[in-house]
């Protein structure tokens, strides 16, 4: 619950399920759960299955659902691929949404993710994106890119830089929390 393997499980469930469900939820909001008691381990505990551990700091699957709430209704047919790609081995998938704005153009959401088998080591990958339905014209030529994986959103990192300490200091939680957050990069295509 503490990785970027959890953003992703979430990504794709909240892509699978869509077409039969209103709304997704996780089963508890922080790691200060009743039922396991309240653990001083600050990530990677066993019981730790809140989106936010003991110390409020945003886990990756927090940062997801974080991202998440801003997606649109109307789904766009979007079909990528890897480059090099195996077909029985689909790293990357990717689903799109367009909501209308106010200035009469369209925003236009990706989520792309790599959800794989725990333990198989992730590569960087390239993802071809072909986007079908929308019309360009209203979609501007740059937007922002949001990541959670090994070197973003990841607190767990940070933490483990520090040498895992049980009871980390006011400012390391600080630096931890710094190491949670999203990072909103430009990009254009």
């Amino acid at each position: 619950h503490d990785s970027s393997y959890a953003a992703a499980f979430i990504a794709k469930n909240a892509h699978d399920l869509e077409p039969y469900i209103d709304f997704i939820s996780w089963w508890t909001f922080s790691d200060i759960f009743e039922e396991q008691g309240f653990s001083s381990i600050p990530f990677n505990d066993p019981n730790g299955w809140g989106l936010l551990n003991r110390y409020g700091i945003p886990k990756p699957s927090y940062r997801i659902f974080q991202l998440l709430k801003d997606v649109g209704y109307e789904k766009v047919s979007v079909t990528s691929g890897n480059a090099n790609e195996v077909s029985y081995l689909k790293d990357i998938e990717v689903w799109g949404t367009v909501q209308s704005t106010t200035s009469n153009g369209i925003l236009l959401h990706l989520v792309v993710y790599n959800f794989d088998v725990v333990g198989r080591p992730m590569n960087n990958l390239i993802a071809n994106i072909t986007i079908d339905g929308v019309d360009v014209t209203k979609v501007a030529p740059t937007g922002t890119i949001n990541r959670i994986d090994t070197n973003n959103a990841n607190p767990v990192a940070a933490w483990e830089s520090m040498g895992s300490p049980l009871y980390p200091t006011r400012s390391e939680l600080e630096e931890i929390d710094i190491a949670s957050q999203l990072k909103p990069m430009p990009i254009s295509y």
